[in-house]
């Protein structure tokens, strides 16, 4: 991002299934912590550890579900195939007994929020009961990452934009979404350490809250700029700041976002070349798993950003009322059509 930025172009950024690789911290609410500090939400707060346990207490845990419930986060253990050259022990996830140098992140103003509304939600829902304690899932590297992102873009004296496609559930941060991948399928969160993919939900919330906190520092720094060099110093700066606010646009369903950019209409272009029924199946398939909503055209979300410099972008239209209705691609294609009609069946 630095040396795009130098280079005299408008930066322009495509993060596809990029911040779910990053790494997360994951913390349990403390009822214990809420006894002693009940003014203080956020520290009740406990991160959850991964730790090693005796082999014969070790058992493994299989999970068809690619989320980890809240009991299972604070108890989950799972043996190390043998199989596996590295496997050594047994692992298990467990809650730290005091605050970790990680509960700093939950001070932050981009985390705190969250923190404090999960911490008082699950004080309010464990009054006179005995439930389970909420969780939260974070990721700093995601919201330091935006923050560059969003700096770059800011920086530019030539505008530029940023599109983040990724998945994301309206629970987070409030859900342990941490899952392992090995050859396509889900598998326990510990099972094959250093082997599987792990990847989790992507918290926009937080993106947009590290996008928000650039153009604040930006505007602080045209309120207060920093003062010159004393005599004999040489300034850093080979060039003015450029202090462009950068534009967030609301975060949209995948579903929402082709269909503005016209999937529909690329539908019936690729339909038309198609010269079999095969083809126009898997056209079909294709367009279903990216725009249904039981498929990807939910459960992954777009968010864009650009610089005050570039024009509006195109696929963000959609307000916060305004619901898609997923509808199935118009065929050019008739399926009754005979082979022998002269076109190889693809339109009348």
């Amino acid at each position: 991002l630095t040396s795009v930025s130098k280079a005299g172009h408008a930066p322009l950024v495509l993060a596809q299934e990029f911040f779910d690789a990053l790494p997360v911290l994951q913390f349990q609410h403390s009822s214990k912590d809420a006894e002693a500090h009940p003014s203080e939400p956020v520290r009740h707060w406990r991160e959850i550890l991964v730790s090693v346990v005796p082999e014969a207490k070790a058992e493994r845990t299989d999970q068809s579900s690619p989320s980890v419930s809240v009991t299972d986060a604070a108890t989950e253990t799972a043996h190390v195939s043998k199989q596996d050259e590295d496997a050594v022990g047994s692992l298990q996830m467990t809650q730290a007994p005091a605050r970790t140098l990680s509960n700093i992140y939950l001070e932050d103003a981009v985390f705190k929020p969250a923190a404090e509304r999960a911490a008082e939600s699950s004080i309010s829902s464990q009054a006179g009961r005995t439930g389970d304690e909420a969780v939260l899932e974070i990721c700093p590297e995601a919201v330091m990452t935006m923050m560059r992102v969003a700096e770059c873009i800011r920086s530019s004296p030539f505008g530029g934009a940023a599109v983040v496609i990724d998945y994301s559930s309206d629970a987070a941060p409030a859900r342990l979404s941490a899952r392992a991948i090995r050859n396509h399928k889900f598998e326990p969160l510990l099972a094959s350490p250093g082997l599987a993919d792990v990847t989790a939900d992507v918290d926009f919330d937080a993106l947009l809250r590290a996008v928000e906190f650039v153009n604040a520092q930006a505007l602080n720094r045209r309120e207060d700029p920093a003062p010159p060099p004393e005599s004999g110093e040489v300034s850093t700066l080979s060039e003015p700041v450029v202090c462009n606010e950068v534009i967030p646009f609301s975060v949209v369903p995948q579903a929402f976002f082709l269909a503005e950019l016209g999937i529909r209409e690329r539908f019936k272009q690729l339909a038309e070349l198609c010269e079999t029924e095969e083809g126009i199946t898997r056209l079909q398939f294709d367009y279903t798993r990216l725009m249904s909503p039981d498929e990807m055209g939910t459960l992954y979300k777009v968010f864009g950003v650009a610089s005050a410099l570039t024009p509006i972008m195109a696929g963000f239209s959609a307000s916060e009322n305004k619901r898609f209705q997923y509808k199935s691609p118009d065929l050019p294609y008739h399926r009754g059509d005979s082979a022998e009609s002269g076109d190889s069946g693809r339109r009348r």
